[in-house]
């Protein structure tokens, strides 16, 4: 048996599940989906987005998007956010927030998307250290654990205060122009989350794609949500996404299939607006999305645009 193949099988197999440590199985299961995913990059040359024109983003905007990206996922992060701009025909107001970004990284960003505001550390945790001395609960997860995606919960609507705005990850992909985000950004009403939803085992609600009303997520209404929940919940890599759930119980809309979360079959990517690669799928963003992005003459489209 090959080192690869052994690696799939403490990963995958069910016997393994029974014989090994879950924390060895997961292991065993990032270097699986990282293999996969580096051999789907060598076969899909993604670097080529950042050969392509700047696009604009515009402060004045209704249509504002935020982002929080690390340097590690600054090339998914350029498929997305052009896909989304080329796609929609609009200019957005766009935030990006820094999830772990050097001073190379910000560079790219700024000669892509030229009038994009982004939101580096220190600065952010700085301002909010003072606007958390009150609550311990998310000070223990923005400002101790230094978990990221806190910051899609936390910095994003403190950021956008008073705006409604598509909140969106680095791993999604647009493949044609996003009517119902469009629709629900501009209606006037401004208290009402729309999450895509991840049908698979029932998980429900996710946060990779999703219309946040700020003012509907309030420092008061998370203290409660993780007050609420026991500690190995807290612990959970999708906690952001728990407390989301809580907050939005009563007043949140599904976007339709159209907005889709892997795993989808492949026959599948040609009726989708767009597809959020979560971790477990990430190979599948350059194996599947760029394919398909390809297939549509994206990159041609991007190099002619006038954006």
């Amino acid at each position: 048996m090959t080192i690869q193949r052994i690696i799939e099988f403490v990963a995958t197999e069910r016997l393994a599940r029974c014989l090994v440590p879950a924390r060895l199985r997961n292991r065993a299961f990032r270097i699986f989906i990282n293999q996969l995913t580096n051999e789907a990059k060598t076969d899909s040359n993604p670097s080529e987005i950042f050969l392509t024109p700047a696009m604009r983003c515009d402060r004045g905007s209704t249509l504002k998007v935020a982002s929080v990206v690390s340097g590690k996922d600054l090339e998914m992060l350029l498929w997305c956010l052009k896909s989304l701009f080329l796609f929609s025909a609009c200019l957005w107001d766009l935030w990006i927030i820094d999830g772990g970004l050097n001073n190379e990284d910000v560079k790219v960003l700024e000669e892509h998307f030229p009038g994009a505001h982004i939101c580096l550390e220190p600065n952010l945790t700085l301002s909010l250290r003072r606007c958390l001395a009150g609550y311990p609960q998310i000070s223990q997860l923005r400002l101790h654990r230094k978990y990221a995606p806190a910051k899609k919960l936390i910095d994003a609507p403190w950021l956008l205060r008073n705006h409604k705005f598509l909140l969106v990850d680095p791993d999604v992909l647009f493949f044609r122009y996003p009517i119902e985000l469009i629709d629900r950004l501009r209606r006037p009403e401004t208290t009402r989350f729309a999450f895509n939803m991840d049908k698979d085992k029932g998980r429900g609600i996710n946060s990779g794609l999703a219309i946040v009303p700020s003012l509907s997520v309030c420092f008061t209404h998370i203290e409660e949500a993780l007050d609420a929940m026991p500690p190995t919940q807290k612990q959970q890599w999708w906690i952001e996404q728990d407390v989301y759930a809580r907050i939005a119980r009563n007043c949140f809309d599904e976007l339709s299939s159209a907005y889709a979360v892997e795993p989808v079959e492949v026959g599948d990517y040609n009726a989708l607006v767009s597809c959020h690669f979560i971790h477990t799928c990430r190979h599948h963003f350059y194996q599947h999305g760029i394919k398909q992005l390809r297939s549509a003459a994206f990159l041609e489209k991007l190099r002619n645009s006038t954006a």
